[in-house]
C-alpha cells in the first residue's frame, strides 16, 4: 500500500515503459501513485520496479516502490482520483476495459498520452472535454538490458536536455 502523501491522487493505467517512468517522477513530485495492471502482472507490479535513470536528478538505479496496485474498476471506483494517466498504446484505448474505467474514475482529470489522431475523439465519447488533458511524451524509455548493453533487467529512460513534455490546457495551470 502507498504512504498518503500531500500530493494528487494520481492512477496510471498501464505499468510499462511510459507508466512506470511517469509515475516515478509523479511520486518523487509528492503524488501519491497507483497502477492499474491485468491481473497477471499484478503481483510483479507489487514486488516494485527495477528502473535506471540515465540523466537529470535521479540519475543511476533504483527500486521503484511504495505505490498501490490495481486489477479492476471496482477498485478504482472504491477510491477518489485528481488524476487518471493512460499510459497504454492507441489500440489498447478501443478494448473494452476503457470505458468501464473511465466511469469508475469519477471526475478525475483523464491524462492522455497517445499519439493516434483518432484518440482524442475516441476518449470524448466518455469523457467531457474539460476533463481531457492531452500530453507529449518527450522522452526514451525502454525494458532493460539491450543486447550487449551493462543494464540489469528493468526498465530505463532518458530526457533530452531542454525538452519540455507538453501538456494541453491553460499556461501556468
Amino acid at each position: 500500500m502507498t504512504k498518503r502523501r500531500s500530493g494528487p491522487r494520481i492512477l496510471l493505467v498501464g505499468a510499462g515503459a511510459v507508466g512506470q517512468t511517469y509515475g516515478f517522477h509523479l511520486q518523487r513530485g509528492g503524488a501519491e501513485v497507483s497502477f492499474l495492471v491485468r491481473p497477471q502482472y499484478a503481483d510483479a507490479a507489487r514486488a516494485g520496479f527495477p528502473v535506471h535513470c540515465h540523466n537529470g536528478r535521479y540519475r543511476g538505479a533504483h527500486l521503484f516502490t511504495d505505490f498501490g496496485v490495481l486489477t479492476t474498476p471496482e477498485e478504482v471506483a472504491a477510491r477518489a482520483w485528481d488524476q487518471i494517466w493512460l499510459c497504454v498504446s492507441s489500440p489498447a484505448l478501443r478494448g473494452p476495459w476503457l470505458q468501464p474505467l473511465l466511469m469508475a474514475a469519477g471526475d478525475a482529470t483523464v491524462v492522455t498520452l497517445q499519439p493516434g489522431l483518432s484518440d482524442r475523439n475516441h476518449l470524448l465519447e466518455w469523457v467531457d472535454e474539460a476533463r481531457l488533458v492531452s500530453g507529449l511524451i518527450s522522452f526514451l524509455s525502454y525494458p532493460t538490458p539491450l543486447p550487449g548493453g551493462p543494464l540489469p533487467p528493468g526498465m530505463a529512460w532518458w530526457f533530452p536536455p531542454l525538452s519540455p513534455s507538453p501538456f494541453s490546457g491553460p499556461k501556468g495551470a
